[in-house]
């Protein structure tokens, strides 16, 4: 009941504000999304409607910005009406070959979701309030995300597991962790109002990128909020012990300054990130020995979830070729929850087949070159955050799910709406 009259309310406010204010209001709340349900599921074993308030909001942005003034030219709209047609496809195998159920419809769901929100982002006219808005949402997300994190982590975590229901009893009768993510080498990870430290860590360098990319505008948005944003997200990032995370932050930063023809920029870059590790390293190796430990070992490679990854992907391979023309959505995720592969590029062979998996990779790496070619600042980090991602989905199951793919997506969207096009190059510095 409550969790109805909570979507109630937000359809209210979407049905009378502006589109912009549904596109703020989604970027702010969607991180939450879980961490509310599962408050709900707690406090009144009930969720109502709850489930659905992102699907009404996305949808009457969608017919908002459609009946209203908008770009008439939606680039890359073929590309996505392709993919449309591949994930529709391998849906409708799904349906006739497997069985019907909450992972396969889930998933699709999360493929649809992309495409709206492409498109939106695609063709919504924005102008300087409206950026400056977004911007603002950006960061009050990061702050959010970062100070909740800090707060949940330091203070309570262990409640807040139970609260989330992370908790289960096991075959011996003792109470485990539903997934070993939770832990690194004893040691507990921070993931704040996320689902888990992956989750947290690949969403909050995200963030990170896009905050440098704002620190770099002539918007006038306060230095001192940004400064802070970037201390809290830096310090949450290191303690999700999320090498997804890591990896996002600093490739995206290296392909940034490359594709920029920085080339001191990114030599600079190269040696204050050592320095800044090699000074965190010392400290914690002389107050937190524990945590030390952990970073050189997932640098190494010789921490157990790193270390048996490789063995996961040669493993599942042998599924994939056996049945190239993929296992239906929802398919690489297990009735217990936990996916076949730490791999996002392995699950998406394994769910749409070769054909289709690769194809989704390349659409992304097709739209980043275009994204390119525009050769604005913004174009230039959304290109190098599509060729992190790209990467990193070799290794990370995170970032074609729940929340980090509906972020990207967005922005891929942004970096093509000709509108943001002309207020980067206006606010670029120079």
């Amino acid at each position: 009941m409550v969790g109805t009259l909570l979507v109630g309310i937000y359809i209210f406010f979407c049905l009378t504000k502006d589109k912009y204010w549904i596109l703020n209001s989604f970027i702010i709340l969607f991180p939450c999304h879980i961490t509310i349900k599962q408050l709900l599921l707690h406090y009144f074993d009930n969720i109502g409607l709850f489930t659905i308030w992102y699907d009404v909001a996305l949808l009457l942005l969608l017919v908002k910005t459609l009946i209203g003034k908008h770009e008439k030219k939606l680039n890359g709209l073929l590309y996505v009406a392709i993919l449309f047609i591949f994930i529709t496809y391998y849906f409708l195998t799904y349906l006739f070959e497997g069985q019907l159920d909450a992972e396969a419809i889930s998933t699709f769901r999360i493929y649809f979701h992309c495409i709206i929100l492409y498109i939106i982002g695609s063709i919504i006219i924005i102008d300087e309030k409206h950026l400056g808005g977004i911007y603002k949402s950006f960061i009050n997300t990061c702050l959010l995300l970062t100070i909740t994190g800090l707060i949940i982590y330091l203070l309570f975590q262990s409640n807040w597991h139970y609260l989330m229901d992370h908790y289960i009893i096991n075959d011996y009768g003792l109470e485990t962790y539903i997934t070993s993510s939770f832990l690194i080498m004893g040691v507990e990870r921070m993931f704040g109002l996320l689902p888990g430290p992956n989750q947290f860590g690949v969403l909050i360098a995200l963030f990170m990128i896009i905050l440098f990319f704002i620190k770099i505008q002539k918007y006038k948005v306060k230095k001192s909020i940004l400064l802070i944003s970037l201390i809290l997200s830096i310090v949450c990032i290191v303690l999700s012990f999320s090498r997804a995370g890591w990896g996002i932050f600093i490739i995206s930063l290296f392909m940034y300054n490359w594709v920029n023809h920085n080339y001191m920029k990114l030599l600079k870059f190269v040696v204050a990130f050592l320095f800044f590790l090699s000074i965190l390293l010392i400290l914690m190796n002389y107050f937190y020995p524990n945590y030390f430990e952990i970073i050189i070992s997932s640098i190494d490679g010789s921490e157990a979830s790193v270390s048996v990854r490789g063995d996961n992907i040669t493993y599942i391979s042998k599924y994939i070729l056996n049945e190239p023309l993929g296992h239906g959505l929802g398919s690489g995720i297990l009735e217990n929850g936990t996916p076949i592969a730490e791999s996002s590029l392995m699950i998406l062979l394994y769910e749409i087949g070769i054909i289709g998996g690769f194809y989704y990779e390349f659409l992304i790496l097709l739209l980043g070159i275009i994204i390119l070619r525009i050769n604005t600042s913004y174009s230039k980090y959304v290109f190098a955050i599509i060729i992190a991602t790209i990467i990193i989905s070799i290794f990370s199951m995170n970032v074609f799910q729940y929340p980090y793919v509906y972020y990207l997506w967005l922005i891929i969207g942004l970096s093509l709406n000709k509108s943001v096009i002309v207020l980067t190059k206006k606010y670029a510095t120079t």
